[in-house]
């Protein structure tokens, strides 16, 4: 009986399997350039040779972007995803892909970075939240997101990442406990490998006693960095539709302003010198 059974069910899977009841898929997909500014190239695996970066080409998981001094690339990494590729940066794609359910649905996007030197600054839909996978490795840690605008930066100087809105989780390499970057919160992780996360105006406070606002990997850098890279989101509306939802292009619009305002209330915090050039910066692009 028990081996009747056995071949009763295993009939019954083979027959649904024959009839459309299919299993859930992973497909790759590609990052799409939406704008340079300055020098950048890429390499589109790790044994080809480097070419010029142009707007509209398509990069696969296995890329490698290199920019130049005065440089910037945009790149939809995701369906409401926008990775900024800052200046005298390289840094890799490592995985790009969609999960869909048995009715082509897409339960899961996943987007894995890895940031070799120089800044990334991220914008992650919060409406996608439920499905966005998205990170960046660095030589300290991953640095998670879902929905979240923030930026990482590695340098001679360690690793930094600061968090303007939503949440980051920073899982170390050394096995040590996930730490969480809060919205208006900075981490860095010096030469010494000890992390320390504080307030952004406490970093940007900090920067400037040493004078080191300008310098490499530094905070106060990267907040700006970081409004001018959402207000492109605004600006520019390619990028901006990387944010369309259902609700239509006029809510998506009013979307990515909200984030944006919110962005810049979070930086003016961290600087007030700054306010009214992060203000100036928004109102423009809006």
């Amino acid at each position: 009986m028990k081996k009747l059974l056995k071949l009763l069910i295993a009939a019954t899977i083979v027959c649904l399997t024959g009839h459309g009841v299919s299993a859930a898929t992973t497909e790759n997909i590609e990052a799409k350039v939406l704008e340079v500014t300055g020098s950048a190239q890429v390499k589109l695996t790790a044994d080809s040779e480097a070419i010029p970066l142009t707007v509209g080409m398509s990069l696969p998981a296995g890329a490698t972007i290199i920019t130049g001094a005065d440089s910037e690339v945009e790149l939809r990494t995701l369906a409401g995803g926008q990775t900024a590729v800052q200046a005298n940066t390289t840094a890799s794609l490592d995985e790009l892909s969609v999960d869909r359910d048995n009715l082509g649905v897409i339960t899961k996007q996943t987007a894995k970075l890895s940031l070799r030197s120089g800044n990334l600054i991220s914008t992650l839909d919060p409406n996608r939240k439920s499905i966005n996978n998205y990170n960046v490795r660095t030589p300290k840690g991953v640095a998670a997101a879902r929905g979240t605008v923030y930026a990482v930066t590695v340098s001679q100087t360690g690793t930094s990442v600061a968090t303007l809105s939503g949440t980051v989780t920073l899982t170390p390499d050394d096995g040590g406990a996930p730490i969480i970057v809060d919205i208006g919160t900075g981490m860095i992780i010096g030469s010494d490998g000890a992390p320390t996360t504080t307030s952004l105006a406490s970093l940007v406070q900090a920067e400037a006693s040493a004078g080191t606002a300008d310098g490499e990997g530094s905070i106060t850098k990267a907040i700006s960095q970081a409004v001018a890279s959402v207000s492109k989101a605004v600006s520019n509306p390619e990028i901006n539709s990387a944010s369309s939802t259902s609700t239509g292009a006029a809510a998506t619009t009013a979307q990515t302003a909200s984030m944006l305002a919110a962005v810049v209330k979070v930086a003016a915090q961290a600087n007030p010198t700054q306010a009214a050039a992060y203000t100036t910066t928004a109102v423009t692009a809006a």
